[in-house]
């Protein structure tokens, strides 16, 4: 399928859940700088987790469905686009 971009335009909160993120899809967080740092708690049963960005006393949790590895997210803050998290399935060898 072709990539996808999620843009959390200056959005600091957020109500939902994220389906079909995958390999070459992005999600950009514009109001999150090279401070941020990103975290990743996969759910016990396997079926989705917590995604957290957090930058100083900011923090958003994106809740996402499917199977994913912690180490698949991969976020870097991009000059004119902010805080951006990539998801690459990969297996490491």
């Amino acid at each position: 399928s072709d990539a996808q971009v999620l843009l959390f335009d200056g959005v600091h909160q957020f109500a939902g859940t994220v389906a079909g993120f995958g390999t070459g899809d992005t999600m950009d967080f514009s109001a999150f700088d090279s401070a941020a740092t990103l975290s990743y708690a996969a759910a016990a049963d396997g079926t989705g987790g917590t995604l957290t960005v957090t930058e100083g006393a900011d923090a958003i949790l994106i809740e996402v469905a499917g199977n994913y590895a912690a180490e698949g997210f991969v976020g870097a803050y991009q000059q004119g686009l902010g805080y951006v998290i990539h998801y690459d399935d990969t297996p490491l060898v």
